[in-house]
């Protein structure tokens, strides 16, 4: 019989060799290890748009961000499983989903690109409009007339 009596957060995150949370500390250490290995076995715009799904004997899952992401995963996936063939994964299962935040990065989310220039026949309607708007959308649209004026001519 165990022993169920209340014990100090101190004592269950002890280090034991046979403790429930030593399991799965070494789980984790396991699971980021191979995360570590599949992102260096990819190329650097595909690191940051994975996580790992889990483990499941020799399959490893990894959520990808979007179809497209899948897509690249799988065809780069005969270096992941040269990567981790020591680690005994022989098979991988991709699948789309959102990666974890942590997992991501602050530079996982792209930037937009740049809006682009009015056409000058646009840039005189807006021009006209800002006239009679007033306040802050006069002023916007006065902005973005600009954009026009300042496009270089080619």
């Amino acid at each position: 019989m165990t022993d169920r009596s209340p014990q100090s957060l101190d004592a269950l995150l002890a280090p034991k060799p046979r403790s429930a949370l030593g399991g799965l500390f070494r789980q984790v250490a396991e699971l980021e290890a191979l995360e570590r290995q599949v992102r260096g076995a990819l190329p650097p715009p595909l690191r940051l748009a994975l996580s790992l799904g889990g483990r499941s004997g020799a399959t490893l899952t990894l959520i990808a961000a979007s179809p497209a992401v899948a897509t690249q995963l799988r065809f780069h996936q005969g270096d992941v499983l040269a990567a981790l063939k020591d680690r005994g994964i022989t098979h991988l299962r991709v699948r789309v989903g959102r990666p974890s935040a942590a997992a991501a990065g602050p530079k996982a989310t792209p930037s937009l690109p740049p809006a682009p220039r009015p056409s000058a026949m646009a840039a005189s309607l807006l021009l006209d409009l800002a006239e009679e708007a007033r306040g802050p959308l006069g002023e916007a649209l006065t902005r973005l007339a600009r954009r026009a004026q300042d496009a270089p001519k080619g």
